[in-house]
């Protein structure tokens, strides 16, 4: 029984950590390690989901924006979430690495978009040439987990964020 109400806790923590990142997608994108512009969120269907997130406390008063780089993948049966010091990052730059879960087997990630649509990927036709102003975050994101001891797990997220408006 301990050993369930542990894992219980972990489950809880991970969702928590999940939504907090979620409800607080920006749509500001960033530029990576090899200085091209990358979107506010992309998810190019691999697994793989990063995006900028608002509302990262700073209660030391660093001199740091209150903006974060996040990205979730999949790695040897564990989901893991990094995140980076610095929007724009140089080539130098290194993720702070955490397990959120372990014993998942698959992640699939879908998004919502202004027209109420699911799709597997964002955006829906790759990051090539997107505009990264005028390409919003998606309006709803799922995550479907497949774990070994307590099977598929789903979680839904959304709103994410308000479409901000396209001058």
């Amino acid at each position: 029984i301990e050993q369930q109400l542990t894992r219980i806790g972990d489950y809880q923590r991970a969702y928590q950590r999940l939504r907090n990142d979620l409800m607080q997608v920006r749509n500001r994108p960033i530029r990576d390690e090899y200085g091209e512009t990358q979107l506010a969120l992309i998810s190019p269907g691999d697994q793989l989901l990063e995006f900028t997130r608002g509302g990262w406390r700073n209660p030391l008063l660093q001199p740091r924006s209150s903006l974060e780089r996040v990205a979730y993948r999949l790695e040897d049966h564990k989901l893991i979430r990094s995140s980076w010091l610095v929007l724009d990052r140089s080539q130098d730059s290194k993720p702070v690495d955490a397990v959120l879960f372990d014993q998942v087997e698959r992640v699939q990630w879908r998004f919502m978009n202004l027209a109420g649509e699911w799709q597997d990927r964002w955006p829906r036709d790759g990051t090539v040439g997107a505009d990264p102003v005028r390409t919003p975050p998606p309006v709803a994101i799922e995550l479907q987990i497949d774990t070994e001891d307590w099977g598929k797990l789903r979680f839904l997220f959304g709103p994410v964020v308000q479409p901000m408006p396209v001058r």
